[in-house]
């Protein structure tokens, strides 16, 4: 029988397996297990191809450490996933934010921006740290890609539960702008959460095409409203990017925000 070292590299058709230390490709396969679990059939063009030793376990544990490609719809998201080989947690886990202490950041634009909710400041800052990465980050204009629990490690879909933000949390998405003439790739780290003052700090992953960190601070405006401050320092690859990021970002911004308020103002009426 033929061992095989590596299963599987990418999700999506072609598989890559190593045979005899040689890289097969099957475009055509359907896997299946013999009733004991440790022996994996790959039935493709060529007829059927017995891979043996390859515990049931393993093969799990393999899938288990791989992005599922198939519940990303964005396929610019997809391609520069499998272009920076961020299939697998440990390499979503190796990738850094931008980090305040080692960056001199007096060079840095400031933009702000403020939004108000008619609700309760601890119920706004309750859903915002709850609320599901797909429900705040796949809206329009902001295409999720991936969302990584790093405490975890591990990757959060859509019909996976959720447990709340936490510090080492990723996400990467893409900014559609101008009726898709701006399609841009970016990633944000969650660096800080401060229970007692109700804010939370994001830093842009370092493949991004701009250095900052983002604030966000919950504050209570009387009369059962929320006043919310998103503070941004930031510094783009370029001159021409620094000074369109103000409007591009605030209408980022905007949407996020306008969506999570229309969200809680749902759930206070219901």
């Amino acid at each position: 029988m033929n061992e095989i070292g590596v299963l599987i590299k990418r999700l999506e058709c072609p598989i890559t397996v190593v045979k005899y230390n040689c890289v097969v490709e099957l475009n055509e396969f359907t896997p299946a297990w013999s009733e004991g679990g440790d022996v994996l059939f790959i039935y493709s063009k060529s007829g059927i191809d017995l891979y043996k030793p390859l515990s049931l376990a393993f093969y799990q544990s393999t899938m288990a450490e791989l992005i599922d490609l198939n519940l990303i719809a964005c396929n610019k998201l997809k391609a520069f996933i499998v272009k920076n080989e961020l299939e697998k947690n440990s390499s979503f886990s190796a990738v850094r934010s931008f980090n305040k202490n080692e960056l001199e950041t007096s060079a840095f634009k400031l933009h702000e921006a403020s939004f108000n909710i008619a609700a309760p400041v601890n119920e706004v800052w309750n859903f915002y740290k709850n609320i599901h990465p797909v429900q705040c980050w796949d809206i329009g204009i902001i295409k999720m890609g991936a969302y990584f629990n790093q405490p975890e490690k591990k990757f959060v879909y859509p019909h996976t539960a959720f447990n709340g933000i936490d510090v080492g949390h990723k996400v990467l998405v893409k900014i559609v702008l101008l009726g898709g003439a701006i399609n841009s790739i970016t990633g944000h780290e969650i660096i800080n959460i401060n229970e007692q003052e109700k804010f939370f700090e994001t830093a842009y992953l370092t493949f991004s095409k701009t250095k900052g960190f983002q604030k966000v601070q919950f504050s209570d405006a009387g009369n059962n409203t929320t006043l919310i401050t998103h503070v941004t320092r930031y510094l783009a690859d370029s001159a021409l990017r620094n000074m369109l990021y103000p409007y591009f970002h605030n209408k980022v911004i905007t949407k996020f925000h306008e969506n999570i308020k229309e969200q809680i103002l749902q759930k206070t009426e219901n």
